[in-house]
């Protein structure tokens, strides 16, 4: 198209052959009219060469405008004109820390970056978003490239898990779209350009992937009013990571008084080759052991520690991995609660009611055993401190007043464990009456003496969302049972007989029994929000045991009696031959660990997951929010909620955190907060599952394709312009010259 400039020449050529020539004759009476004459031709000269010079350059524009040239990014044009809102998306998540050849996947990210920064007009704008677990905007709309450079530089890996559709309705709202977007890419504010910087990790971009769905619908939206592109960030090659999935330690109630078995599972991902490593043991941020060890690819590798606790208290451990890759993911995480000995109350409605029952969790005499027993009988428990014991054991209780079931509400939503075994004492309706769901205990919250903590998203252990009694207690039947189902023994209770079918579980014998009914509570409260699980069946399909979370504890209802003091009425004989079972002494411990394990337990928190602690309606609770040290040592204030509780959202880091009150001198509890396994496996999505408005590059062909992908400022239309000014002005010049000659 650009061999039409030698149209352009026309009108010289033309101007040249139409050029006139003349013949000088030397007559001294014209001498004044040669003057004036050569003052007409001068004139005649300008004028010609004005009208030659817009002939020309009107024929140079429409030429040119016919090759439909773009502006040059670079050229002083550049900054004229409203320029391109780049809105920049970096994915900060835990797989971006992943390096190869010395390098991030992030650092790739902002290199691509700066060449963008680097290239764009002075006109251009740039919003930086970083997306990890919630998105936050970095940097709004700026012009100023020393701002955007020091904004990308900024940027570090984080431990969280990417979330593309949060990102999405970040970069809407930062557009000011809604929901009903029907407008073309080019704007009158000039060219929007929306560029994600990420690894396309599989998790993360799946939503993107499906034909339907939010995130799907998210991109549509945009794609109206901005150009999308991805750069993939991702090594070319192959490189593994080795993480920490799990951490678990035995027994659940750990003492001084023995060893604990610290167990944790590594992982191996995106490897061809086995890898060969070190295990470390953390206790107080000090390596106490190490193991050696080699993770194979696609398969999970257990790694375990034994460990004798010195003192008592909350002791951080924790298992790594010695590993360059990804450093985010090689250690899990966990808050220990070593105790001196686990003290046991056993509270007896009649005598020799928990006779049995102390008989199998302390059965010797030996001065350091792990576990001490406290038998008392019922009219002594209001007077009994309870926050000094791990369990309380209610054996064949008739009946608990209002001020005992408060006591032992509050002692069971701080962490306590609470089992109640029936008997032939037990009067049902009082307990559904002073325990269940009409009680006084069911509208009480939990102290603020150890916080509750539950992720935002869930309520099961809510502690408003239950009373202390998880079941509906009816009266006593005489049904023999000789059959035990442990439902697949999927309850922690049931799981030590999987395949030790001779343990004696399956074939307790069981006389006379309460049922238990999980189904409706009260006509106010139903078990949507209960957490009760039943652990085992009786043949004919009741309940014998049923447990649920309260709080940071749990309890434990057993249907039948803990010893043979009950008897049946109809037939004389004790209630179940249960304590001289074998399988009386594993369920007894396993009741104690489970039901004292609530507060122990590893809550499952990961990176990103808010706290929350909710309102408590004791009298002596505190208004203040507590004071919260993150790992790196840095310390933040919760938030108070308009409920009266607090929230706080800093868990950005994996480790352990420290919790104390404002005016503590010391932070007295913690917790873990580990990574997600999500990102661990480096599993990708393939590109071409992503719809066609989002086009991807990879940061190889970056440096060739990104011109295609950006938001050039076209110059046909501008040419045409002024190849019409030029075309008007040449006839207004030509007729205004001519009119002046004639």
């Amino acid at each position: 198209m650009l061999g039409w400039l030698a149209a352009a020449a026309a009108p010289i050529l033309i101007h040249l052959w139409m050029r006139q020539t003349r013949r000088e004759t030397v007559w001294a009476a014209l001498r004044f009219l040669q003057a004036a004459l050569e003052r007409q031709a001068r004139r005649l000269r300008l004028q010609h060469w004005i009208l030659l010079a817009i002939r020309t350059l009107l024929l140079l524009c429409v030429a040119l405008a016919a090759a439909k040239p773009f502006l040059d990014r670079g050229g002083v044009l550049a900054d004229f004109g409203a320029g391109t809102h780049h809105v920049l998306v970096f994915d900060t998540s835990l797989s971006m820390g992943l390096v190869s050849e010395q390098q991030s996947r992030l650092n790739r990210a902002q290199q691509v970056s700066e060449r963008l920064v680097g290239q764009a007009g002075g006109n251009d704008r740039f919003s930086i978003l970083a997306m990890s677990g919630d998105p936050r905007i970095v940097l709004t709309e700026s012009a100023d490239k020393a701002a955007v450079r020091r904004a990308i530089e900024g940027l570090i890996p984080t431990a969280g898990v990417a979330a593309p559709g949060k990102a999405m309705a970040l970069v809407s709202k930062l557009l000011n779209l809604g929901s009903d977007v029907d407008q073309p890419a080019q704007t009158a504010d000039g060219a929007v350009r929306v560029l994600f910087l990420t690894d396309l990790d599989e998790a993360a971009w799946q939503g993107a992937a499906d034909t339907a769905g939010p995130e799907r619908e998210a991109l549509q939206r945009l794609a109206k009013v901005a150009e999308l592109a991805v750069v993939d960030t991702a090594e070319p090659a192959l490189v593994g990571n080795a993480s920490l999935e799990t951490l678990r330690y035995e027994p659940t109630l750990p003492t001084i008084a023995g060893p604990i078995a610290i167990t944790g599972e590594a992982r191996l991902n995106r490897a061809s080759e086995p890898f060969a490593t070190v295990a470390e043991l953390v206790v107080k941020n000090e390596v106490v052991a190490t193991q050696a060890v080699t993770l194979r690819a696609g398969t999970t590798t257990p790694v375990s520690f034994s460990y004798r606790f010195i003192d008592a208290g909350d002791t951080a451990v924790a298992i790594r991995l010695r590993e360059e890759n990804l450093l985010a993911d090689n250690a899990r995480w966990a808050v220990v609660p070593v105790r001196e000995r686990v003290r046991v109350l056993c509270v007896e409605g009649a005598r020799d009611a928990a006779r049995y029952l102390q008989a199998a969790l302390e059965p010797t005499d030996k001065t350091d055993k792990p576990i001490v027993i406290e038998r008392i009988a019922d009219a002594d428990l209001s007077r009994t401190d309870l926050t000094a014991f791990a369990c309380v054991f209610c054996c064949n209780v008739a009946q608990f007043g209002e001020d005992e079931a408060r006591r032992l509400d509050r002692f069971v939503r701080q962490g306590g464990g609470l089992v109640l075994f029936l008997g032939d004492r037990v009067q049902p309706a009082a307990y559904n009456r002073v325990l269940g769901a009409e009680g006084p205990t069911a509208p009480t919250v939990a102290t603020a003496i150890k916080p509750i903590f539950r992720l935002a998203s869930t309520s099961a252990n809510d502690p408003a969302s239950s009373a202390l009694l998880p079941v509906t207690i009816e009266p006593a039947i005489s049904q023999p049972s000789y059959r035990v189902d442990p439902k697949g023994y999927a309850h922690p209770l049931a799981a030590p007989f999987r395949g030790r079918e001779r343990a004696g579980l399956l074939t307790t014998p069981v006389m006379r029994y309460f049922p238990l009914r999980l189904g409706k509570l009260s006509p106010t409260r139903d078990a949507s929000t209960s957490s009760a699980v039943i652990a085992m069946e009786l043949d004919r399909g009741d309940p014998l045991i049923v447990t649920s979370d309260h709080g940071r504890g749990r309890v434990a209802v057993v249907a039948t009696a803990a010893s043979f003091a009950s008897i049946d009425p109809a037939t004389g004989g004790p209630w179940t031959a249960w304590p001289a079972w074998p399988s009386f002494l594993p369920i007894i411990n396993g009741l104690l660990e489970y039901s004292s394990g609530g507060a122990s337990a590893d809550p499952g928190l990961l990176v990103g997951d808010p706290l929350i602690q909710p309102a408590s309606q004791e009298p002596n609770a505190t208004a203040m929010p507590p004071i919260i040290e993150t790992p790196t040592g840095e310390k933040a204030e919760a938030l108070l909620t308009s409920e009266g509780g607090w929230r706080f959202t800093g868990t950005d880091e994996p480790g352990v955190y420290r919790l104390g009150s404002a005016d503590a001198a010391a932070l007295s509890h913690r917790f873990a907060v580990n990574t997600s396994a999500v990102e661990s496996s480096l599993s990708r999505i393939d590109p071409r599952s992503l719809p066609a408005t989002l086009s991807v590059l990879t940061t190889d062909d970056w440096n060739g394709a990104h011109d295609s992908t950006a938001a050039q400022t076209p110059l046909h239309r501008l040419l045409l312009y002024a190849a019409l000014t030029l075309a008007i002005l040449e006839t207004v010049l030509a007729c205004q010259f001519g009119r002046r000659s004639a």
